[in-house]
C-alpha cells in the first residue's frame, strides 16, 4: 500500500502556549516585549513577533519607523496592480493611510522628515502629520510592464534618489526563446536612474547611472558613500546557478545583463554558433565585474547598513534579506564591504533555520529591513503577512518531537498527469523541490504547506496556479499559460490526497 507520509509536529514543551500565522509562538518568554518566534538567530539574540497574519497584512514589502515609534508598511495586497496600500502601525493596530497604490514596494525617509514611497510607475511623498493634504508625484512614468515591475529606490545623503527599473524579461528572450540582439531593455530598463533632490525639493532626472542590472532590489550607500547593488541573477534551471552578484556601482558602467554573469560568464542563449549567427561573439570581459556572489536563486530583496547601539558586533556590517524559496533563501546576512576588502565573498547567517515544518513555523520569505532607534533590526516577511524584530535578548529553547502519520492515499496516477503535463513544462525553470521522485516531491509539497491534502482552496499550488493567491500566479511570466485542463489536473489530484 502507497502511504503519504506526512510530518505532524507535535511540539512537547511547557513554554509555548499560542499559534499563529502558522508559527508556534513562546508568550512567556519575550523578545523585545514581543511573543518569541522559533526560528535561530545570532548568539544572545532573539526573534519577536510585532504584527502576525492575523492582523490584516496581505502582502507587506516594505517598513520604516518614525521618531514616535509609529510603523509605516508598504502592503502590495496581491500582484494586480490597484490594490495597494499604505498602513500606519500605532499602538498596536493597523490604519490604512493611502489605498488604490500600484504594486507598493519601496519606502524610505526623505530629507525634511517627508516619506517617500514606490509604486510600479511612480514614486510619491508626503508629510506624516498631514497625508492626504501633501501627497506629491515627484517621479512619474516608470516603466511598469514585465517580469520586474516594482520600484525599489535609495535616498542618498547628498539628496540624490537613485531608482531600479528592473528588466522586463528573464534573458531578453523573444517568443521562441531565441536571444534578442542587441538587447535594449539592457541600456534602457534594466539599470539604475539617478535624480536629484534639489534645495527647493523639486525632483529631477540626471542621468541612468549604470545599466545591465537585472533587478537591483538592495541597494546601500556606505559611509564612504560608495553604492552597493544586490543583484537578482537570471533563472537558470539550475539549482546552484547562476549566483546572485554583488556589484560595487560606477557610473556609466555596464554590468553585463543579459549576456553575461557572475565573472566573465557568457549566458549560453547568447553563444554565437551556425544556429545563433544574429549573435555576435561576445567579450565578458568588457562588463563591469560583481565585488562578490552571493548564492543562487537566494533573492536579495533588500540591504541597509547596520549603524546602531544594540548589536555592536554588526556595526559597519550590510544586512541582506534572502527572500528565495530555494534552499539558499529564507534567512537574513550580514556581511562586510569597505574600501579595503571589496572582494569579500563570505556572508554569515543573521536569522535562519527558517525552512518550514508543521506545527511550528512556515517557510521564511524577508522583505524589508529596518533599524529601530535603539538598534534592533525590524524584517518583513511578506508571505506569511508579518513583521518581526531581532533584538538582544534569551532565545526560547524548544524541541520537536516528530510523530508519523500515515495517509491512505498518494494519488500517484493523477501526480504523474500533473508532472509531466504540467510541473515539468512550465514550473521546473524556478521551482527545484518539483525535481525528483514523486513521492518524495510530493512529501515536500506537503511539508512546505504548498499542498493542503484534499484542500485545493487552502492549497497555495493550485491557487496560483488560478490566480487566486495573494502571492505571485504561476507561471509568472505567462500566467495564462496553463489552460484549464492544467488547473483542473491540478485540483483533481489534491482532491485525492488523503
Amino acid at each position: 500500500m502507497n502511504y503519504l507520509i506526512s510530518i505532524l509536529l507535535m511540539i512537547s514543551f511547557n513554554v509555548f502556549s499560542k499559534e499563529s500565522s502558522s508559527y508556534l509562538l513562546d508568550s512567556k518568554k519575550q523578545c523585545f516585549g514581543y511573543d518569541q518566534v522559533p526560528v535561530s538567530s545570532i548568539d544572545s539574540s532573539c526573534v519577536g513577533m510585532i504584527i502576525n497574519s492575523n492582523d490584516g497584512l496581505k502582502k507587506p514589502r516594505k517598513v520604516i519607523q518614525l521618531d514616535n515609534g509609529d510603523f509605516y508598511i508598504t502592503d502590495m495586497v496581491n500582484w494586480n496592480k490597484g490594490n495597494g496600500i499604505l498602513w500606519r502601525f500605532s499602538k498596536g493596530s493597523l490604519k490604512q493611510v493611502f489605498s488604490g497604490l500600484n504594486l507598493p514596494h519601496g519606502l524610505r525617509k526623505g530629507p525634511n522628515g517627508l516619506v517617500y514611497v514606490g509604486e510600479s510607475d511612480k514614486i510619491f511623498r508626503f508629510n506624516p502629520n498631514d497625508p492626504n493634504g501633501t501627497k506629491e508625484i515627484v517621479i512619474s512614468n516608470l516603466p511598469s510592464d514585465g517580469k520586474h515591475p516594482l520600484s525599489e529606490f535609495l535616498i542618498t545623503r547628498d539628496q540624490r534618489i537613485l531608482v531600479n527599473l528592473g528588466a522586463p524579461s528573464d534573458q531578453c528572450l523573444n517568443s521562441k526563446g531565441r536571444p534578442v540582439y542587441p538587447c535594449l531593455e539592457s541600456d534602457r530598463e534594466a539599470a539604475l536612474y539617478e535624480y536629484e533632490i534639489s534645495d527647493n525639493g523639486k525632483v529631477e532626472f540626471t542621468r541612468i547611472l549604470a545599466r545591465g542590472l537585472r533587478n537591483s532590489m538592495g541597494i546601500v550607500e556606505l559611509e564612504s558613500g560608495e553604492i552597493i547593488q544586490f543583484n537578482n541573477g537570471m533563472d537558470f534551471n539550475d539549482e546552484e546557478g547562476p549566483l546572485e552578484e554583488i556589484n560595487l556601482i560606477i557610473e556609466d558602467s555596464h554590468y553585463g545583463w543579459p549576456y553575461c554573469y557572475e565573472k566573465n560568464k557568457l549566458n549560453k542563449a547568447y553563444k554565437r554558433s551556425f544556429f545563433n549567427r544574429s549573435v555576435p561573439k561576445i567579450n565578458c570581459e568588457k562588463y563591469e565585474l560583481p565585488i562578490g556572489l552571493l548564492p543562487a536563486h537566494s533573492a536579495p530583496l533588500d540591504a541597509l547598513l547596520y549603524q546602531g547601539e544594540m548589536f555592536p558586533e554588526l556595526e559597519g556590517s550590510i544586512i541582506v534579506s534572502l527572500h528565495g524559496y530555494r534552499k539558499y533563501g529564507q534567512r537574513l546576512i550580514h556581511l562586510n564591504l569597505n574600501t579595503q576588502n571589496l572582494r569579500n565573498e563570505h556572508f554569515t547567517n543573521l536569522v535562519f533555520d527558517w525552512n518550514a515544518r508543521k506545527g511550528l513555523r512556515p517557510k521564511g520569505a524577508p522583505v524589508g529591513l529596518h533599524v529601530g532607534k535603539l538598534g534592533e533590526i525590524y524584517f518583513i516577511d511578506d508571505k506569511n503577512k508579518t513583521l518581526m524584530v531581532l533584538a538582544k535578548g534569551e532565545k526560547s529553547l524548544y524541541e520537536q518531537k516528530a510523530e508519523v502519520q500515515l495517509l491512505t492515499n498518494y494519488a500517484l496516477s493523477s501526480f504523474q498527469k500533473v508532472s509531466n503535463e504540467v510541473l515539468s513544462k512550465h514550473c521546473l525553470s524556478c521551482h527545484s523541490e518539483f525535481l525528483g521522485e514523486d513521492k518524495l516531491v510530493i512529501d515536500r509539497l506537503v511539508e512546505s504547506g504548498l499542498v493542503e491534502p484534499g484542500k485545493p482552496l487552502e492549497s497555495d499550488l493550485y491557487l496560483r496556479a488560478i490566480g487566486k493567491s495573494s502571492n505571485m500566479a504561476m507561471p509568472p511570466a505567462r500566467p495564462d499559460a496553463l489552460s484549464d485542463r492544467d488547473k483542473e489536473l491540478i485540483r483533481q489530484w489534491i482532491l485525492e490526497i488523503k
